[in-house]
């Protein structure tokens, strides 16, 4: 038996770019849609998130985004509202 330290996704966040484009990757495929990225807005959202369910709960909040996006980008409409109402950003208004 082997124990392996994966830290949080909070202590991680310059992953959190990369694991984005794998998820979209992914769910392009999954969705047959042909979504190209985030917008910078929504990038801001979730890296200031903490992340509490850690890498799964970000690929459910990419997925969640796919359902409701219908263009080209993910837009911070498109993010859950748990992740939008968490942000620390006054600036970043999604309501």
């Amino acid at each position: 038996v082997i124990t392996i330290k994966m830290p949080p996704l909070r202590e991680k966040r310059e992953d959190i770019p990369l694991l984005i484009q794998h998820f979209l990757g992914k769910y392009n495929k999954e969705f047959r849609k042909e979504i190209q990225g985030v917008s910078q807005h929504a990038m801001d959202l979730m890296l200031d998130y903490d992340w509490p369910g850690n890498v799964r709960e970000l690929e459910n909040a990419i997925e969640h985004a796919f359902v409701h996006c219908r263009k080209k980008l993910i837009m911070c409409e498109h993010i859950p509202d748990e992740i939008k109402k968490s942000s620390s950003f006054g600036g970043i208004n999604c309501f």
